[in-house]
């Protein structure tokens, strides 16, 4: 009965010693896995960060972009008064078969056949 005993203590002890083993295992994965947990949650707010800081420099390159782009625009832009003053004037009948005024030997229906502006 004590040999019985002493072997359900030796079958018991390891059992035990194999638990907390397997407790221990346990516990480092945890760790670990929060360890990995918190390091992805850093990557993502340092990602976040650069993806924001990367989108304000897009903002203030469009900004300027557009600084540069406005008088290139207003240079370029015409009125439609002053589209009407440098429409051409067609040429009149009387003047259709004359030579041209721009000093070509050509008539000025060859030459400019919507007229010609000095």
């Amino acid at each position: 009965m004590l040999q019985t005993w002493q072997a359900t203590q030796e079958n018991h002890d390891e059992t035990m010693s194999v638990q907390q083993a397997q407790f221990e295992l346990s516990r480092e994965q945890f760790n670990y896995q929060k360890q990995q947990d918190k390091n992805n949650q850093n990557d993502q707010g340092q990602a976040k960060k650069e993806r924001e800081k990367i989108k304000s420099q897009i903002e203030d390159l469009k900004m300027d972009f557009e600084k540069f782009l406005k008088p290139v625009e207003d240079k370029n832009s015409i009125s439609p008064q002053q589209a009407k003053s440098m429409q051409k004037p067609k040429l009149k009948g009387n003047c259709r078969n004359k030579p041209c005024p721009c000093g070509s030997t050509k008539k000025a229906k060859k030459c400019h056949p919507n007229g010609y502006l000095q």
